[in-house]
């Protein structure tokens, strides 16, 4: 969206919004009636400016799932009909298909083998794009655009209350359910302390398997679903410390949310994220599915109300 707006206005660009009105995470690279329709709708919209604008160069976000990248394929193929180069963005840590074997990794390889710079966001991803052989990659961190002024006076009432904030997927890849199991054992120790989440679940038995255990600690769990503009800014200012369990990441937006609040990052060494957080001065380095490391780092920030204020 900031490329867009910035772009959008200017000579010699030419921008198409084809983003869905309303986004549900779970239907995301689905193949249901909704997306097939707005899969058709955008190959056709799409091919169309591609014939008419016939343009030199081509930057389009690549899916990660199949069937939304398969979309996207059609987009990469005109695109080089009409000898224009193609510069592709992925949004995440890798692409999906290419730990499956036969037609999908195939199809989807000859695809990425016709893009002429794929953006990437970690060394993590360009050694695993390395190894299938697509070297053409350009390492180009995120970025982003805080909408409010962060309000250090919070960290004023870390003697009442502390409060923790996630902000993503709530779903297995992300390690909500690490993150949950983690903070369940902060709970017997610490009981002025609650975690904030925000984001929306994304399988239906995974969320109820999750919800299940933590039963009698319902009270300092809060979620609050799907938050974009101010009301998440608000949310982000009235908590302490982020948490990030992630088990598959690119480069974390809502760490660097984070980060630009003010706020100390306690997170999984997952993709790009050690490029973010430095261990030990604006946060905390964890393993993937390190329980116990957690805690005994969310402990030490715990005991340290100082550390809290000095990261």
């Amino acid at each position: 969206k900031l490329l867009f707006d910035y772009f959008k206005d200017k000579k010699n660009f030419y921008c198409i919004d084809i983003g869905f009105k309303k986004f549900i995470k779970k239907n995301q690279g689905r193949m249901n009636f909704l997306n097939v329709l707005h899969g058709v709708c955008y190959i056709i919209k799409i091919s169309f400016y591609l014939i008419y604008i016939r343009p030199l160069i081509v930057y389009i976000s690549i899916a990660k799932a199949f069937p939304a990248f398969f979309k996207t394929s059609f987009i990469v193929i005109i695109s080089k009909l009409i000898k224009a180069k193609v510069i592709g963005d992925l949004p995440g840590h890798t692409f999906y298909f290419l730990d499956s074997k036969g037609l999908n990794r195939w199809f989807g390889l000859f695809i990425l083998k016709k893009i002429d710079l794929i953006r990437i966001l970690g060394n993590e991803t360009k050694q695993i794009l390395n190894h299938f052989g697509l070297n053409k990659t350009r390492l180009m961190y995120n970025g982003v655009k805080v909408d409010t002024i962060p309000d250090v006076k919070r960290f004023n009432t870390l003697d009442i209350k502390i409060k923790f904030l996630y902000v993503g997927s709530l779903s297995q890849a992300k390690g909500v359910n690490y993150l949950i199991e983690g903070f369940n054992l902060l709970l017997e120790k610490y009981r002025n302390i609650e975690l904030h989440l925000i984001g929306q679940w994304g399988e239906n038995h995974f969320k109820n398997k999750v919800l299940n255990t933590f039963i009698g600690h319902d009270n300092k769990f809060h979620f609050h679903g799907l938050q974009i503009g101010p009301h998440k800014w608000e949310i982000f200012n009235y908590c302490h410390i982020y948490l990030h369990f992630s088990q598959m990441e690119g480069q974390s937006i809502s760490i660097l949310e984070a980060l630009a609040m003010g706020m100390p990052v306690v997170a999984t060494d997952a993709g790009a994220t050690s490029l973010l957080v430095e261990d030990g001065c604006n946060g905390f380095i964890i393993g993937k599915k390190n329980i116990k490391q957690f805690v005994l780092r969310v402990s030490t920030l715990l005991n340290d109300h100082e550390l809290i204020r000095g990261m």
